[in-house]
């Protein structure tokens, strides 16, 4: 532990020099203006390219060194033993076959971790996609934390936020022959945030029980961005926006072990009290009309 706050630290100070350049130059540009405002401002332009350029790129790898070390930290507490891997993740034909997202022209997945909640394993991850320009829409690129769970469904669901972009527009999966069609769950609220999916209207009103619509609105309420959900073949698939860039850490305060900790409970308990909500092991998730039986763990 010492040894990673101290890495994490040394990498901070280091992403602070641009900062503590631009300043200097700053400084020298102010005690140049009454001799020559040309060099004053170009003193003050440098200073700030070097900030923007060099600083840009150093916390980035700062906040991307954070960010991995306090999940793998946080993931280990929570689920105790974990195979987590900053540097891997879900592979592309993994998430293709998912069938939940858009067609992609560019795809990276890290931060990688495998552990299990009660007896059901499953295995989350870092997405980055980006998407060609369309005639609806331009070009993007987003992030997202994926979640995948060891289940078994006879008849693949497709649940997915309205307005979500990046999300298919349709129900058909890329894994599965069985036509989708659109389902409408007799729950207003439900309906009216998230357009729903399904192989086979009764199995999917199985799952899809009041309850459990609870919790995905919870969900969608508490994630602050867009969600889809895929139950398709023996794969339940969770995909959040991910909000870490929207929690930087803080560059001029010391790294500390309880900091590490904390930084990422938050996003981290929402998934953990959405599964534990839908009782994975419960019959409904093993024997119901709409699946086969949970795989082996």
């Amino acid at each position: 532990m010492k040894k990673t706050v101290a890495m994490l630290e040394k990498e901070r100070k280091r992403a602070l020099i641009p900062f503590f350049v631009m300043c200097a130059f700053i400084a020298l540009a102010l005690a140049l203006w009454q001799f020559s405002v040309p060099a004053s401002v170009m003193s003050a332009v440098v200073g700030v390219l070097v900030n923007v350029v060099c600083g840009g790129r150093m916390r980035k790898k700062y906040v991307s060194a954070y960010n991995s070390v306090s999940r793998g930290m946080l993931l280990e507490q929570t689920y105790g033993g974990i195979d987590f891997d900053p540097s891997r993740g879900f592979s592309e034909k993994e998430v293709a076959s998912a069938g939940i997202m858009k067609p992609w022209n560019g795809f990276d997945s890290k931060n990688g971790c495998t552990c299990k909640t009660g007896n059901i394993a499953f295995a989350l991850a870092d997405l980055s996609l980006k998407f060609p320009e369309t005639d609806e829409e331009p070009p993007f690129d987003g992030k997202w934390t994926v979640y995948r769970y060891n289940l078994a469904f006879r008849h693949p669901v497709l649940v997915r936020q309205k307005g979500f972009s990046a999300a298919k527009v349709t129900g058909n999966l890329l894994s599965t022959d069985i036509p989708m069609q659109k389902l409408h769950t007799g729950n207003s609220m439900f309906d009216q945030s998230f357009s729903v999916y399904a192989g086979d209207a009764r199995s999917a009103l199985s799952v899809l029980t009041p309850p459990v619509m609870t919790e995905l609105m919870k969900l969608r309420e508490a994630s602050g961005g867009k969600l889809a959900v895929a139950m398709n073949g023996n794969r339940l698939w969770v995909v959040l926006s991910d909000r870490s860039e929207a929690a930087e850490p803080p560059m001029f305060r010391k790294v500390t072990a309880n900091r590490l900790s904390d930084d990422l409970a938050g996003r981290l308990k929402l998934i953990t009290d959405f599964a534990e909500a839908l009782q994975l092991e419960k019959k409904i998730w093993t024997a119901s009309d709409g699946m086969s039986g949970a795989e082996d763990a």
